[in-house]
């Protein structure tokens, strides 16, 4: 009777290949690059204070359309109550963006449906994140005790989810889209 020998290693299917490797590594130099652009970012106050200053403006005008009665000065939205909001660089969805566009970038899919991917998530992102921000106002107006749960629990779990759900149902076309 013959003993069977130990596989070696060699023999047996790598759980990682050179390919995922790859993607692995051009997911962590696009995530460093992005990094850098966002700390260039928050270190050129003039660039970031514009940019918050905007969705602070269009997020109240979102709450005014709803019959809100806002103002808005700098990055700050002011309740006609004591209530104000202010659109910090964290409160811009830049951080989630700019992740979910490495996600799409290190994904393999041709060009096309990477640059659908990216406008269609960075849209959708920020479309959320307003959502975020207009919730939140009215939170601190009418419920300010429970903001800071619905700013710090919630919201920050639920755009990491949704912005998640973006890329995995944007993969899954694509993939479908490159079987088919």
């Amino acid at each position: 009777m013959k003993k069977k020998l130990a596989s070696r290693p060699s023999d047996k299917k790598r759980i990682v290949n050179s390919s995922d490797l790859s993607r692995i590594l051009v997911f962590a130099i696009l995530l460093a690059a992005v990094a850098a652009g966002i700390a260039f970012l928050t270190n050129h106050a003039g660039a970031m204070a514009s940019f918050q200053s905007g969705i602070a403006l269009i997020t109240s005008h979102i709450i005014n359309l709803f019959g809100g009665r806002t103002s808005v000065t700098g990055n700050v939205i002011h309740s006609s109550g004591s209530f104000a909001l202010s659109v910090v660089t964290a409160c811009t969805g830049l951080f989630t963006t700019g992740v979910f566009i490495v996600a799409v970038l290190a994904f393999p899919a041709s060009f096309l449906a990477k640059l659908l991917g990216v406008l269609l998530g960075a849209t959708g992102i920020f479309l959320i994140n307003l959502l975020r921000l207009g919730s939140l106002f009215y939170v601190g107006v009418h419920l300010p005790n429970l903001f800071d749960r619905m700013h710090l629990l919630v919201w920050q779990s639920l755009v990491i989810v949704l912005a998640l759900f973006l890329w995995l149902l944007w993969a899954r076309v694509v993939a479908h889209a490159h079987h088919s």
